[in-house]
């Protein structure tokens, strides 16, 4: 397998769920970090989920406050293992409040 690094952003994630990465076919990757970062004047809130291709979204994160300024790393020094078809989701509470920036290792 040949591996290597990748990343996964998105600036102004939404207040619906929405996709940050799609693991692609014959693939394996695992989210090394995923920051979240509130970019407003007042607290957010942030959901991070997975979905296993085929199946039902399991939350990482649910609901957790962002201060004013602040930042999150969901991840915190533990790797999560996504395999092909999965897929990483997240959602902000105010839609322009928010960015994400995942650290991604990829197996091919």
């Amino acid at each position: 397998m040949a591996t290597s690094l990748g990343r996964a952003t998105l600036i102004n994630v939404p207040n619906a769920l929405t996709t940050l990465y799609t693991v692609p076919a014959s693939t394996i990757t695992s989210i090394i970090s995923l920051y979240l970062s509130n970019k407003t004047g007042s607290t957010i809130t942030v959901r991070v989920g997975i979905i296993p291709s085929g199946g039902s979204i399991t939350y990482v994160g649910y609901d957790t406050p962002i201060p004013v300024g602040g930042s999150l790393n969901v991840i915190n020094n533990k790797p999560i293992v996504i395999t092909a078809g999965d897929v990483l989701q997240v959602f902000c509470s105010n839609g322009t409040a928010c960015d994400a920036v995942a650290s991604l290792l990829v197996q091919t």
